[in-house]
Formats: C-alpha cells, sequence, structure tokens
C-alpha cells in the first residue's frame, strides 16, 4: 500500500497510535507505520498513571485499558533492606504488548491506515510536504508528517540538524515477563521498587489474579549486564544488593524474553521543522523510575496533533511556526524532567536514598513524584 495522506506517522508505539487516532478523528487521511509487527513486546514497567488515564479519555482510547487492568494500590520501594510504602490509587497497570496493539487497533477503528513491517524514512517531497520511504514497501506523500519510533528511531537520519544527543554515563532499559504463580510477596496492584547503586529494578503483576504474570523492567548500568553476563543475572543483582525479598531475584533469574533498549537518557538536538513533528520518546527520554514516560507520550500526543491538524487546515506553516511550537514542547517538559533527574539523582546514591525514604520532610519529593506517577 502506497499513496497520498494528509498526515503520516512513523512508529505505533503509545504516542504514534494516539497522535494517528487524534489526526483521524479530525477528519484527516492518515497512515501510521511500524518497523515490527504486532503484538510486540517492549521494556516498560506497564504504570500507566492518572495523568495519561485522562488523556486516553480525552482522545476518545480509553476502551485501550482492560476493565480489568490492575488498580495501582502502592509502590514498595526497597533500599538497603528498607522498604517504603506509598500508597497510592491512582492508575492502573497494563501489559504493554497488549496495549500497545489495542492503541493500534484504535487508530485503525478511527480511519487510520496501518501498515507494519515497514523501515520507513522521511524526506522532503518534490512538491511540498514529506515523503516517507518505506522500501518494496512503497512510498507515501503527506503534507505533515511525525516521528514517533522511540529511543532508537532512524526515520529522520540524514535530515539536516535532526539528531540524537545521548548522555555519556547513561543506562539502558531492561524488561522481560516472569511466571512465578501465586506468591503474597507481591500482591496484585503493588509496584516494588529495588534500588541499588548500579540501577533500579521495577516489578508489578499483569493482571488482577494473585498468579498472574510478573512484569520485570530495569534501568541498570551497561557494565553490570556485560560483567555479569546477561540481563538476567544483572536484575537479579540489583533485587539482591536493594536487599528485597529472595523471590524478586529468583524470578530476575527465571524470567523469559529480555529485551533491551538503547541508552535512556537523551535529547533530540531539534524537535520540529515545517509540517514535522517529533514526538514521544523519539523527542528525548530520562530515567523512568517515577513510571511516567507513557502519560508523558500521550500528552506529546495530543499537543502534536492539535498543532499537525492547525498546520493542515492552515495549509501549511513557516519555519517560525514550527520552533514556536518545539520551544512551547521544551518549556512544557522542562519542569517534570528536572523532578525526575532530582529524583535520578537520589536514587543513584544509595547512602541518599536510605536517609531520604526514612526522612518524611527529604522523602516529600520522591514520593510525590511515585504517588504522581501511580
Amino acid at each position: 500500500m502506497s499513496g497520498g495522506f494528509d498526515a503520516g506517522v512513523v512508529g505505533a508505539g503509545v504516542a504514534g497510535s494516539a497522535l494517528a487516532a487524534a489526526l483521524a478523528r479530525r477528519g484527516h487521511a492518515v497512515v501510521l507505520l511500524d518497523r515490527q509487527r504486532f503484538p510486540r513486546a517492549k521494556p516498560c514497567g506497564g504504570c500507566l498513571h492518572r495523568g495519561g488515564l485522562d488523556t486516553l479519555d480525552r482522545l476518545g482510547l480509553a476502551g485501550c485499558v482492560p476493565a480489568d487492568a490492575p488498580a495501582v494500590d502502592a509502590a514498595v520501594v526497597w533500599s538497603g533492606g528498607r522498604a517504603t510504602r506509598v500508597p497510592s490509587r491512582h492508575g492502573r497497570v497494563v501489559d504493554r504488548a497488549s496495549f500497545d496493539a489495542a492503541l493500534r487497533a484504535g487508530a485503525e477503528a478511527a480511519g487510520v491506515a496501518s501498515v507494519e513491517g515497514v523501515t520507513a524514512r522521511v524526506r522532503p517531497g518534490t512538491a511540498g510536504g514529506w515523503r516517507i520511504d518505506g522500501g518494496r514497501a512503497g512510498a507515501w506523500s503527506v503534507r505533515v508528517v511525525a516521528a514517533a519510533d522511540g529511543l532508537g528511531g532512524s526515520c529522520l537520519r540524514g535530515l539536516e540538524g535532526f539528531g540524537v544527543r545521548r548522555a555519556p554515563a547513561s543506562r539502558i532499559g531492561l524488561g522481560a515477563i516472569a511466571h512465578p504463580g501465586a506468591d503474597d510477596a507481591l500482591p496484585p496492584g503493588t509496584v516494588a521498587m529495588l534500588t541499588s547503586a548500579r540501577g533500579y529494578l521495577g516489578l508489578t503483576r499483569l493482571g488482577p489474579g494473585a498468579d498472574a504474570p510478573v512484569d520485570l523492567a530495569a534501568a541498570v548500568d551497561p557494565a553490570l549486564v556485560r560483567s555479569l553476563g546477561g540481563p538476567s543475572p544483572a536484575a537479579a543483582a540489583l533485587a539482591l544488593e536493594a536487599g528485597a525479598p529472595a523471590a524478586f531475584a529468583a524470578w530476575a533469574r527465571r524470567a523469559v524474553g529480555w529485551r533491551a533498549t538503547p541508552p535512556l537518557t537523551c535529547a533530540a538536538t531539534r524537535l520540529a521543522a515545517p509540517g514535522l513533528r517529533v514526538v514521544g520518546d523519539a523527542g528525548g527520554y530520562l530515567e523512568p523510575f517515577t513510571g511516567e514516560g507513557m502519560a508523558w507520550a500521550l500528552d506529546d500526543a495530543e499537543a502534536a496533533a492539535a498543532s499537525m491538524d492547525a498546520c493542515l487546515r492552515r495549509g501549511g506553516e513557516r519555519a517560525a511556526d514550527a520552533a514556536a511550537w518545539e520551544a512551547a514542547r521544551r518549556r512544557r517538559i522542562a519542569g517534570r524532567q528536572r523532578r525526575c533527574r532530582a529524583a535520578a539523582a537520589v536514587l543513584r546514591r544509595p547512602a541518599l536514598t536510605r536517609p531520604a525514604l526514612a526522612g518524611a520532610a527529604l522523602a516529600f519529593p520522591l514520593l510525590h513524584r511515585l504517588r504522581a506517577a501511580s
């Protein structure tokens, strides 16, 4: 399938599918492309907090969260053998493979043309607009385009000014699924966060039953993975260093389907051009301890949809319009990124983490982020 569309979106993850659906609901012809085939696994803690749920509702995609998705009732943070429980009732746990597939299906139900298994490249169009080159799969002419192809995205490679700066000491993400059966060490609705100097590991049940599978998601120093010979022993080491229940380390050793991400902490050098937006993780990311990644992606999709819709209705935009959107986007995320950087800085230093969790005054900023994220 190829041809002409009003809008093209490269990347059918949370941001891309939500953006495509929002544009289609505004009456635009949209094509959504992804290099993978769905359903597909992805490293993720699986926590969708209240802000993300509200955005889904506004976008008409609330049904993508299963009715029986567990409600988060607490986060338990383990550091140096000490556990701190943070009550919360404002989020849901989703399985990313199922959730992303549901979002993509929701976009298709809104009228989006969806194509998978395509490695796409975005190029300027010969008569204005943009061209998405899918190799043997075809090519698509679009008036506006969004790059939502995630941390390792390459659809804008070769376009002047577009690239990614990665932090030298960035951790990588790891994710897998364990099937430990019923075990009261981790009841449904509880998020366990295990912290150490070399990374942190999150665990949560992917269903309402006491024997539901357990999602494991870690942000870890690459050197630890290399030194221990793989993600499974690295995740187990984090659990042991945090002083968490022995069951958690055992689950990490038995988990299957480990996947890794590129370095997590990065920033896009450019976020917009006339008729082009960089959306979601493709625009930059931070260590995800507070579980806000999916909500940020949905927020970004909603903002980009409004901007791209305005561009289509005006028949184009000036470079100044694109620059204004980029500046607004950077301002919108600056505050939350500062807070998450502060939390990550504390969590990288167990000598600070333990007193921060033990002292109410010091703990408040960190625990506030956990409550907001859950």
